[in-house]
Parts: C-alpha cells; sequence; structure tokens
C-alpha cells in the first residue's frame, strides 16, 4: 500500500517512501553472502516483498473467487472458465482526491474494462478523535466509485494517534472492532470485502509485528462485521512478500502458521496476500527458492494443512513501478503485469487479483511509490494499461493467452536492487527533514511555493539526468563483477 498515505511531500525530489525496495532476491548467480545482506538491507528500508523459501506445488486451472458490485460469489467452474476471474486495480490515494480528480481517475480505470476497486479505510483520518468521525471524504469515495460500477474491497488499516503509535501501531482490538463495524454499518451496501489491516507481518505497517496481536484484531474485526453484515466477505492479511528478521518482520507462510496456532481459523474466508517482486516475473519463480510463486504456494498448503484448503488467496495487490532510473521500463511493466495475472489465474487456489495502482502519483519522481500508475500522472495510458484492457476482455471472451514474460538481464536486475536499496535507505534518512520540509511548505504564500516546486522540480531533472548518464558504466562494471563471480 502506498507510502504516501496522505499526499505529503508530492512536490519534493525525494519523499517519504515506506515501502522503498519489494523486492530484492536474485534470481541467480550472485553470491549466498550478497544475497543475504540484499534481503536484510531491503527489508530494513521497508521492504514489502522480499521472498522466504518454501516448497512448490503445482496447480491445475480453475476459477478463483469472484467480487461484483455489492456481493461476493465463490465459484467452482469448469477449469477452461476464466470468465469469473477478476483483475481488479488497487489504489491507496483515492481518498486524497477532489471529486473531480476521483471521477476522473475511476473513469480511466473503467475504460480499461476494471470493475473492480481495492482501496484503503483511513482510520487515522476518519476518526480524529475517539468520539468524532469525519466521513465526508471517505462518503465521497464510495459513493462514487459505487455509482459508477465497481465492486469495492476495503482495506481498514491506519491507526489513530489516539490509539497508540499513529499509522503503523498494532490496534487495540475493541477499538479496531468497533471502527470496522461502523464502516460494515454505513457502507454495508456498498463494500462487499473486507481487509483487516494491511501487510501486518512488517513492523513498517505493524508494529510491533506479532501474529498473535494481529490475530486477536482479526478475530474482533470479523466478529464485528459479520454481526452487521453476515454476508461480507474477510480477508486476513494482506501479507507482505517478505522474510523472517527479528523485531522487522515475519515472513508470510510463519505469520500464517502462527495465526492458525494463535486460533485465527474460522475467522477470515479467504487470506490476502501481496506477491511483490520487482525484477522476476511471477511465472518465473516455479522451483526458484524464495519467490513469489513459492511462497503464495507455500500459504495455499499451511491453509489446506489446517482445514483451510477450499479458501481462496487473494492478490490485493501486485504493481512494478516505472522510476526513472532503477524502475522498470514501461515495457516490462507491462510485460510483468501479463505476466502474472496469467500465471495467477491458473492456480486453482487464486482469488481476485489487484493491479497497483491506477494513476501515477508523481511521474518521474525518483521514488517508487509515486510511479506503480498503469497511467501516468497527466492520465496519459502505459503500455501495462492496454495489456490490462486486452486481458479482460480476453478473460470475458472464457480464454487467456498463454505468457511468460522475458526474464531481465542479470546486469539490470542487479542494478535494479542496489540501486533501489540506495534510494530506499535515503527516503528513510529524509523521513523527518521531508516532514518538515512538507509542513513548511504548506504555510509558504503561493508565489514561494511556486519558487520551490521549480527548484525541486530542477533538482529531480538534474539528478535524474546524472544518474541516467551514469547508469551504462554502472551496469558494464556490474556486469564485470558478475563474470567474476562477486
Amino acid at each position: 500500500m502506498a507510502g504516501n498515505i496522505a499526499g505529503i511531500g508530492d512536490t519534493l525530489a525525494l519523499t517519504i517512501n515506506v515501502e522503498a525496495v519489494p523486492l530484492l532476491i536474485p534470481r541467480r548467480r550472485i553470491p549466498a553472502a550478497l544475497a543475504a545482506a540484499l534481503l536484510a538491507v531491503s527489508t530494513l528500508t521497508g521492504a514489502a516483498g522480499v521472498q522466504p523459501s518454501h516448497p512448490v506445488a503445482t496447480s491445475p486451472i480453475t476459477a478463483p473467487s469472484v467480487i461484483r458490485l455489492e456481493t461476493i460469489t465463490l465459484v467452482n467452474a469448469d477449469t477452461s472458465d476464466v470468465a469469473t476471474q477478476v483483475f481488479g486495480v488497487a489504489d491507496s490515494n483515492l481518498y486524497t482526491l477532489s471529486p473531480s480528480e476521483l471521477v476522473a481517475q475511476l473513469s480511466e480505470i473503467r475504460d480499461l474494462g476494471v470493475t473492480d476497486l481495492r482501496l484503503g479505510v483511513p482510520w487515522i483520518y476518519i476518526q480524529p478523535t475517539v468520539a468524532t468521525y469525519d466521513w465526508a471524504q471517505m462518503d465521497n469515495v464510495i459513493n462514487t466509485a459505487h455509482g459508477m460500477g465497481f465492486g469495492i474491497t476495503a482495506a481498514i488499516t491506519g491507526n489513530p494517534t489516539w490509539n497508540g503509535l499513529p499509522l503503523a501501531g498494532a490496534p487495540d482490538p475493541t477499538a479496531y472492532a468497533a471502527f470496522a463495524a461502523e464502516v460494515a454499518q454505513r457502507y454495508g451496501n456498498e463494500i462487499a470485502a473486507y481487509e483487516i489491516w494491511n501487510e501486518p507481518n512488517g513492523v513498517i505497517f505493524y508494529a510491533p509485528v506479532s501474529a498473535e496481536t494481529y490475530t486477536t484484531v482479526l478475530q474482533a474485526a470479523y466478529t464485528a462485521i459479520k454481526a452487521v453484515d453476515p454476508d461480507a466477505t474477510v480477508l486476513a492479511g494482506a501479507l507482505g512478500a517478505t522474510t523472517t528478521i527479528a523485531g522487522v518482520s515475519v515472513s508470510p507462510q510463519e505469520f500464517l502458521e502462527q495465526m492458525y496456532a494463535s486460533g485465527a481459523q474460522g475467522y477470515f474466508d479467504a487470506v490476502s496476500y501481496h506477491p511483490y517482486h520487482y525484477t522476476l516475473p511471477f511465472s518465473a519463480g516455479l522451483g526458484l527458492t524464495n519467490s513469489p510463486w513459492e511462497q503464495v504456494h507455500a500459504l495455499n498448503a499451511i491453509m489446506a494443512a489446517n482445514g483451510d484448503g477450499d479458501l481462496k488467496i487473494w492478490a490485493t495487490e501486485y504493481g512494478n513501478p516505472t522510476t526513472p532510473v532503477f524502475g522498470v521500463s514501461e515495457t516490462v511493466q507491462a510485460s510483468f503485469l501479463e505476466d502474472f495475472l496469467v500465471a495467477w489465474s491458473k492456480l486453482s487456489f487464486s482469488g481476485p487479483a489487484f493491479i497497483y495502482s491506477g494513476q501515477d502519483v508523481a511521474t518521474g519522481m525518483l521514488n517508487h511509490e509515486a510511479n506503480f500508475g498503469l497511467f501516468t500522472d497527466d492520465g496519459t495510458p502505459k503500455s501495462a494499461a492496454e495489456v490490462l484492457a486486452g486481458l479482460i476482455a480476453a478473460k470475458d471472451n472464457g480464454a487467456l493467452p498463454d505468457y511468460s514474460a522475458p526474464l531481465l538481464p542479470e546486469a539490470e536486475e542487479a542494478y535494479i536492487q542496489l540501486a533501489s536499496i540506495a534510494a530506499g535507505l535515503i527516503n528513510q534518512a529524509l523521513i523527518i527533514p521531508n516532514a518538515i520540509v512538507a509542513a513548511l511548505y504548506e504555510v509558504l504564500p503561493e508565489p514561494l511555493q511556486q519558487v520551490f516546486t521549480a527548484v525541486s522540480d530542477f533538482i529531480t531533472a538534474a539528478t535524474t539526468e546524472f544518474l541516467e548518464a551514469t547508469k551504462p558504466l554502472a551496469l558494464d562494471a556490474i556486469s564485470v563483477l558478475l563474470d567474476l563471480g562477486f
């Protein structure tokens, strides 16, 4: 989910970025010691997608769970029927938009054939104090999306300031359940599925990390939501594709096992998971240690071992940023998207898949979180938007093409990983300075804001130009090191 939950700092050259590096397990040749270092550093800089290992299972093609407007139907269709698969869009920035911006961005998404959204319900903004609620912005988002024909999956997240550590703090179960019940009561005719938190297996979103306390939150929220809306679907997760580092994160497999040990069974209708990997196509993970492919099969195996083998796994976020210099190209973004959706649809346990996100926050900013969109920030469709539209049309006609994305060159793969780590560390170091600058920016008179923005844009452009100019040299150096076995 987005790091810039309130849209703070969009004019800054390097902004707050809590999901700096959701990737970082090389597919081959990089020595184990370096791979381990990459993994640890990436997690510590806010990674949401470092992949631990687990055995791989193969699965026949079948139709997954479906969300359509106000109801969700679990479909057990013939294996040749892919028309029931759901390809939606996840976007955590919708809450920050004006009414006109919201309609414009939802129209872009709808024109692709998308009928399903996964969006955030930010508790921290809606209930600023124990006794007060501000539903105005959420009402606009939910009512507009529903009125435009979208089915809605809502991730309720963001701990309020009065309930402990803001945003990422582990919430009080009773308070969270009470808020979840209020959401279900208010939007029961619009929201079909509720996701209980976002990536609770990492400290960046849930601190301190604990499957036991999260299970208590899940149990309370499930009970509260079902009391209001018995037909609602409640998702446990969404589990981030990370690895276990003491005090920082727990692998999704280990976290799910701990959830079952803590009594989670019977308190969710499906599990959600974020199979991010910036440099490896999803289908290429078959048989590869630490890939999202192996993780999701391991999750399914754990569910089956605990009597929940009939429940689906939803991919409520997947995407690749087209960040200048150290992101992927638009062509690669589109290729990875197609690879993921085609491969995901063939898993017997797969539920809806949501592509993150709709429109870039700030195209060209040196920040991954700003460049995930299917569209640029001026509404221009990227290649991935066209691919998504084509896949939706194909599945609606009952057949998806076979497709596997080509692998990235090894040097480029390593460069993206290393550069992303560096950017993540810089962004982490700048969190407090950026927050201060963003606050000062808001009180500046408009002429000075314009000057500040112009200077910021110049710095960003100059930095990007320098990095682009030196990238070929870096790639050559990495190629030499790889050839030498480093």
